[in-house]
């Protein structure tokens, strides 16, 4: 075996003495990362190939908005990243949408960034979170999958706005207001292309074939076309059938 080779391997080996030595198995084959190894230096982001850039809070939190770009209400949120077959658990995650990044908090000012070109995929809360190229805007972005099968996803973009508020005369300088919108994307073949949920976008998704039956449906069970989580029961029922 060339010297070459052999110091790869003693590499691997290392790092991957590390990580069982510093993380645990959560007895489900995920490894938990320990947010409190990376904050005191003995386990380095590096080592775990999705996680860099460490930034201080107060780089992404600002006092100038009513509001917050987040997406979470709060910080007690635990991902799970999936790595080429590899799973691992990380705490204290959010998602930045004006960013159009995850982060993970390790400190009270200390922020890790997730980095998607090495990331299948992110669950929280049972929500799968992907990083997709959009090619009207030519450029990726991180998208909530809210359907997928062998044929197409559904997918959720996020996005931020500000809104002047409404102020008193006389009062002082009052902040913005941060508005949080969603748009919807149907994904087929690696193209992407907007989509609203409405009853003719869903009858279009199920085919003529599927429509009697989704409409018995549809009236059975008291659904609305323009509710996210009525929309996938009708194609888990009638697409995963």
């Amino acid at each position: 075996m060339k010297i070459k080779n052999v110091l790869k391997l003693l590499v691997c080996v290392f790092i991957n003495t590390i990580l069982s030595a510093q993380s645990a198995q959560n007895g489900t084959g995920i490894l938990v990362v320990n947010n409190d190894l990376m904050k005191g230096g003995q386990l380095s982001s590096s080592q775990l190939g999705f996680l860099n850039s460490r930034l201080k809070s107060s780089t992404i939190f600002s006092n100038r908005y009513n509001g917050t770009p987040f997406l979470f209400d709060n910080w007690n949120k635990k991902a799970t990243v999936y790595i080429k077959g590899k799973s691992y658990a990380v705490n204290n995650v959010n998602y930045n949408i004006q960013e159009d990044r995850f982060f993970t908090k390790i400190d009270t000012d200390s922020l890790l960034v997730f980095d998607f070109r090495h990331i299948d995929k992110i669950v929280v809360d049972n929500r799968e979170f992907v990083d997709l190229y959009n090619n009207d805007k030519r450029e990726n972005n991180i998208y909530e999958v809210i359907f997928r099968n062998k044929e197409f996803n559904i997918l959720k973009a996020f996005s931020i706005s500000l809104t002047e508020p409404k102020q008193a005369p006389g009062a002082g300088i009052a902040k913005p207001n941060i508005a949080k919108t969603i748009k919807y994307f149907y994904y087929s073949n690696k193209k992407m292309k907007p989509l609203r949920i409405n009853k003719k976008s869903v009858l279009k998704l199920v085919g003529a074939n599927n429509e009697a039956k989704l409409l018995r449906y549809i009236k059975a069970n008291k659904l609305s076309y323009r509710k996210e989580r009525d929309l996938k029961k009708m194609l888990a029922f009638i697409l995963n059938d």
